[in-house]
Order: structure tokens, then C-alpha cells, then sequence
């Protein structure tokens, strides 16, 4: 026996816990007792079926998952604008509240007060639009990242397929 076999068949005998007699005789048994080849043929045409369908699941969820972060990604980018709009609104209802402080003789107290709301209310939608603006990045950059291994994976698919023979049947 070449020693390079003979060297392959100890490890695998070590790996299984066998001596190199009771190894030899498993493979030669497993050799004769075998799945024969139209068997085989059978496990692997199902084996594809399977994977196949996994794979039509699995590209039909990336889709929807891309349609959603879509959809997501223009929301947040909507609710950004609004909140944008909403500070501007809040800038202006603090320049007359300001100006009704100047020129409120009768109750300078209450103006201030209600100038301090607003400032404050503005305070939060400044928060907010910051937190809206820091999900929408996010949201586009993940949306790139899925879109590129999406593609990433359709063209390695491509290539497999393309690269894959034909069997005759």
C-alpha cells in the first residue's frame, strides 16, 4: 500500500476511533454497501429542489425587505422634512412671543412665560429632528449595504449558474 494512502486511512481511522485493520474493512464494506448511483442521482435532484426553493424565499424576502427600507428610509426622510418645517414654525412663534414680551405692558410675566414654552418646545423638536436625521442616515446606509449584497449575491448566483454544466439525464 503507498504510504501517502496509508498515511490518509491512520488518520481517518484515528479520527473515527478505529484501528487501520477495522478502517480499511469499514471503507471496503461502505465501498459494496453504498447508495448506487441512480439513488444518489435521486438525493441530489431533491437536495436541488430544496435548494432552490430556499433560494426563491430567500430572494423573494430580500426584495420585500428592500421595498421596505425603501418605504422606511423615504418616511423617515418625509418626517425629517416636517420636523425641519416644525423648528421653522416653532423660530417664528418664539419671535412673537418675544416681541409681545417687548411690547406687553400688562403682563410681561406671562409673555416670558409662554416665550419659555416655546423655547423649550423648540428645545425637544430640535432634539427630535436630530434623532430623526440620525435614523434616516442609518436607515440609507443600511439600504445601501442591503441593496449592494443583494447584487453581490445575484451576480455570484449568475456566475455559479453560468458556470455550472448541464447534466444530461
Amino acid at each position: 500500500m503507498p504510504d501517502d494512502l496509508k498515511s490518509r486511512i491512520q488518520t481517518s481511522a484515528e479520527q473515527c476511533g478505529r484501528s487501520l485493520h477495522a478502517e480499511l474493512l469499514a471503507r471496503l464494506e461502505q465501498s459494496f454497501d453504498g447508495i448506487n448511483e441512480d439513488e444518489l442521482q435521486l438525493q441530489i435532484s431533491r437536495l436541488e429542489g430544496e435548494l432552490s426553493g430556499t433560494k426563491f424565499a430567500t430572494d423573494a424576502l430580500l426584495a420585500s425587505t428592500t421595498g421596505r427600507l425603501a418605504t422606511m428610509a423615504q418616511a423617515y426622510s418625509s418626517l425629517f422634512t416636517l420636523m425641519e418645517r416644525l423648528n421653522e414654525l416653532f423660530d417664528q412663534v418664539a419671535g412673537v412671543a418675544q416681541s409681545q414680551i417687548e411690547g406687553d405692558d400688562r403682563d410681561p410675566v406671562l409673555a416670558k412665560a409662554r416665550l419659555e414654552t416655546a423655547l423649550a418646545e423648540k428645545s425637544r423638536i430640535d432634539e427630535i429632528a436630530e434623532t430623526c436625521a440620525d435614523i434616516n442616515d442609518d436607515l440609507e446606509a443600511r439600504l445601501l449595504s442591503g441593496i449592494r449584497v443583494a447584487a453581490e449575491k445575484a451576480d455570484a448566483g449568475r456566475k455559479r449558474s453560468r458556470a455550472k454544466p448541464k447534466q444530461k439525464p
